[in-house]
């Protein structure tokens, strides 16, 4: 339970940091790599302050639903902050990284959630850590191409 949220069953933070450092050394080892996805609802608060925190917990419910349809068996989804996911994509080139980005997106807006989502890849040579940074970037690049 510990590395477990509470509302989604998901892995939560802690539970990610575990299973990332693993995939790392896994990376390290056999020039595995790995696409690393972070997704941020959006507008969440907004539907907090409108609506109340019950649908602003349907949204993240259905939310890690969408991420969890659109993950295959081996990748790891977890919730690792108030409106904020991620998936590590194993054993993922870009193109297999890019097709589960996809799939991600089209989840999402089939179940009528609005998200922003970035992209990178982790292997040999670059952490889940450092992936995880430009995906981050990646994510809010596009959460401000929205706003305009």
């Amino acid at each position: 339970q510990a590395l477990t949220d509470g509302l989604t069953g998901l892995l939560n933070r802690a539970g990610w940091d575990q299973l990332a450092s693993s995939r790392d050394s896994r990376n390290r080892r056999y020039g595995n790599s790995t696409a690393i996805l972070i997704i941020d609802l959006d507008d969440l608060k907004l539907v907090n302050d409108r609506s109340g925190h019950a649908a602003g917990d349907d949204i993240i419910m259905r939310a890690a639903s969408a991420l969890k349809q659109a993950s295959r068996a081996d990748d790891i989804v977890a919730r690792l902050g108030g409106d904020e996911f991620g998936i590590i994509g194993d054993n993922c080139d870009i193109a297999a990284g890019e097709a589960l980005c996809g799939r991600v997106n089209i989840l999402l807006q089939q179940l009528g959630v609005s998200a922003s989502v970035g992209l990178a890849m982790a292997n040999a040579g670059t952490s889940i850590s450092s992936a995880m940074t430009l995906a981050d970037k990646q994510m809010y690049e596009q959460k401000r191409s929205k706003k305009f």
